[in-house]
């Protein structure tokens, strides 16, 4: 073997190792009770009135702790409020009545703000060189009759430490009361923070009439709340490392996932507290929570963003339950990512070595593609339970980045001032090559955006009018969660 061979294969296995750390690395930021599951009611348990649980209709926080009100708490866990004080948690239970419309997206509970107020929560720990995705999931209550909106169309905006992602825009509401076929609108905001901690507020600031019939009893509806490290270039996954749903979540850990189609015995849990049927070995990869896929079931979302015939990389953990060998099979739309037997890492109840690491590259062949994650050895095989966290796609390599506008190697403010002289006069920010500049190729922009500090992140006031609103454009991410 060549000097010059060696050094090339040991150079590229260092790379290789670097980028393998590099992923590792990735940290979400740990919310308190991200998923407001933490004071859930749920069915099969003894009703406790000693104010601890959202067991009073319809859903008010008890700020007294009177009993001649509601044994309700009298607070949120982990969030500060302020403002005129109806507020409070609805769950999945049909007799709430301002959660009344579009699938829950994560377990049983939300949060609702009935009139103007903030929900706030002080986040610490940001590392001021990387940027983060805030993830999160809106709606609002539809009306008291069949007809959508007729309630009122609340106004909202989300702030870290006092500076606007975007100016507040109307949320209306998903579908008609009752109605549970439609996902709540997904929002993703990338940022680089300029400081390591500071208050994230979600903010109810106004209703508009509704357009049917007048009413002004607007209600924000909020859950599913994530903080996700991710780097420039990243593709866009909900949820990617199972933290939305906090650690409110009743044993064995069941439940549906926000971002994720699964059916069975799916959910999450914290990794390493020890109490842990399923998740009960290794160290966990990315925060708190890891997704667990028992027996023969699977985890699925749609994909968007790519360019088609561009490569990109998938990395992934996982891992076994102690003493499980089940069969992973991992797919993104026609091509088999990964398709392996699994053991655990280490015996059951320890939590010392790092879970598995799979990554790999593969070529686009559309602009979305459906990955899945599937346990697939039958039931009659045993209890078997994979392991997942910290899923990750980003493009390999190009010159163009999709939203780079001006092609200066970065996805920035000056890339978004191209854009707007280019809506709907040609091409000249024609990010997903359809020959045009319209509010897809916006979309791209904001799913590549190059982290910069907050507040020059934030384009002025006129640039989102063109958009009639952020979130609203925002919201067509979140159509496509499911498979």
């Amino acid at each position: 073997m060549s000097i010059q061979y060696f050094s090339t294969r040991f150079c590229c296995l260092l790379a290789l190792f670097a980028l393998s750390q590099e992923i590792l690395a990735a940290q979400s930021i740990i919310l308190t009770n991200p998923s407001f599951e933490e004071q859930t009611y749920f069915a099969d348990e003894p009703v406790l009135e000693d104010f601890t649980h959202f067991i009073d209709i319809p859903g008010y926080i008890n700020p007294d702790s009177n009993p001649g009100t509601s044994f309700n708490p009298s607070s949120i866990t982990g969030w500060d409020y302020t403002g005129a004080g109806l507020y409070g948690i609805n769950n999945d239970l049909t007799a709430y009545p301002f959660a009344d419309n579009g699938k829950l997206p994560d377990n049983k509970s939300v949060a609702f703000m009935q009139a103007p107020g903030a929900l706030t929560q002080n986040v610490s720990g940001l590392d001021t060189s990387k940027q983060y995705w805030l993830q999160f999931y809106v709606n609002s209550r539809s009306s008291a009759t069949a007809e959508i909106g007729s309630a009122g169309i609340p106004n909202g905006r989300v702030l870290f430490n006092g500076d606007e992602f975007a100016p507040a825009v109307p949320i209306p509401a998903i579908e008609a009361t009752g109605v549970r076929d439609s996902e709540w609108n997904f929002i993703n905001f990338p940022f680089t923070p300029a400081v390591v901690s500071g208050d994230l507020t979600f903010e109810f600031t106004s209703v508009d009439p509704s357009p049917v019939g007048g009413g002004t009893d607007g209600t924000l509806l909020l859950d599913a709340v994530s903080l996700i490290q991710r780097d420039p270039g990243e593709i866009v996954i909900q949820n990617p490392s199972f933290e939305a749903s906090g650690l409110g979540v009743p044993f064995p850990g069941y439940h549906d996932i926000a971002g994720w189609d699964g059916g069975g015995n799916v959910g999450t849990q914290p990794n390493s507290d020890g109490t842990s049927p399923f998740a009960d070995n290794g160290l966990t990869p990315d925060g708190n929570n890891v997704a667990f896929i028992q027996i023969d079931n699977s985890l699925s979302q749609t994909i968007d963003g790519f360019t088609a015939g561009s490569e990109y990389e998938i990395s992934f953990s996982y891992n076994a339950r102690g003493g499980n060998a089940p069969h992973l099979n991992v797919t993104l739309g026609a091509e088999t990512i990964l398709d392996t037997d699994v053991s655990s890492v280490e015996a059951a109840d320890n939590h010392t070595v790092d879970y598995l690491l799979h990554t790999s590259t593969f070529i686009a062949a559309g602009e979305s593609e459906l990955l899945t994650f599937a346990q697939t050895l039958p039931t009659d095989s045993g209890d078997n339970t994979v392991l997942l966290d910290n899923v990750s796609i980003r493009l390999v390599g190009g010159e163009f980045v999709p939203g780079d506008f001006n092609q200066d190697g970065f996805v920035d403010g000056l890339d978004l001032t191209q854009w707007q002289g280019d809506f709907g006069v040609d091409n000249g920010s024609d990010a997903d090559g359809d020959g045009d500049s319209d509010g897809n190729d916006f979309l791209i922009w904001q799913r590549n955006m190059t982290g910069t500090p907050m507040v020059a992140a934030v384009p002025e006031p006129p640039a989102w009018v063109l958009l009639l609103g952020a979130w609203g454009l925002l919201a067509g991410l979140g159509s496509s969660k499911r498979g």
